[in-house]
C-alpha cells in the first residue's frame, strides 16, 4: 500500500492528480486542431530522439 500512495503522490505533484493523470490521452498523442490541422504531442523526459513514420 506504500508504494501505491507513493504513486498517487507522484502523480498529484507532477499530473495534478490521478483524475487529470486519467485525461491526459485528451492532449497527448495526435490530435485534430479545429482547422483540421494536425498536431502530435509526446512525453519522452529521456528520449534523445522521436521519429514519427506513416504515409502522410
Amino acid at each position: 500500500y506504500g508504494l501505491f500512495e507513493k504513486q498517487l503522490t507522484l502523480l498529484e505533484e507532477a499530473e495534478g492528480g490521478f483524475d487529470q493523470f486519467t485525461r491526459s490521452y485528451m492532449s497527448y498523442g495526435v490530435q485534430r486542431m479545429p482547422d483540421n490541422s494536425l498536431v502530435f504531442k509526446e512525453w519522452a523526459p529521456a528520449a534523445e530522439a522521436l521519429f514519427l513514420t506513416g504515409d502522410f
